[in-house]
């Protein structure tokens, strides 16, 4: 992904903070900001329980994460539990 087009994320996910920031009075911004801490812990902690659910099916005991090279790098389809080796550049759909 280009540096422009990360730029352009970045700056429309501030401006999207803002305007939900901008929906509520001022003394709520300390609430808003403690509920975005508690949603993206909770969204950690569902990746965790995820990664060590896929772990555990495979059978990869968690102490092994491969050499760095490309083919160690998998292409996870979304929706789905279809691991396949990738070698390159790996594909984001953005919806």
């Amino acid at each position: 992904m280009g540096k422009e087009i990360l730029d352009r994320i970045m700056t429309a996910t501030a401006y999207q903070k803002k305007a939900i920031y901008a929906l509520f009075p001022e003394e709520m911004g300390i609430h808003l900001d403690a509920i975005e801490k508690e949603i993206k812990a909770m969204a950690v902690e569902i990746m965790e329980a995820w990664l060590r659910d896929e772990r555990e099916k495979s059978g990869n005991d968690g102490k092994s994460y491969g050499t760095g090279k490309d083919s160690d790098k998998i292409n996870i389809n979304a929706g789905t539990n279809n691991f396949k080796q990738q070698s390159g550049a790996k594909k984001i759909d953005i919806i």
